[in-house]
């Protein structure tokens, strides 16, 4: 069994080893887009939970969390002024 997986007659392709910089950008693009996001609603959840915060409460505060972060692509002036607030 072992001699005709080593023959090369293998159902796939070999993999091509990518560089170890491909990895770490791919890493750092996806924890500053996508897992950064959910980080900050976690935290958002976290904190008003732990001060008491009801879960409908701490719905609303999440759901106006993920709307900010939303128009944060689109519109800068809406970011300053709820960082003037």
């Amino acid at each position: 069994m072992a001699e005709i997986q080593g023959q090369g007659s293998s159902r796939w392709a070999p993999r091509v080893r990518k560089s170890g910089l491909h990895a770490f950008m791919m890493k750092f693009l996806f924890d500053q887009t996508i897992a950064g996001v959910v980080n900050i609603v976690l935290f958002v959840a976290l904190i008003n939970l732990l001060k008491g915060a009801s879960f409908g409460r701490v719905w609303e505060l999440v759901l106006e969390v993920c709307l900010l972060v939303t128009h944060l692509h689109f519109d800068l002036p809406l970011f300053l002024n709820f960082l003037r607030a």
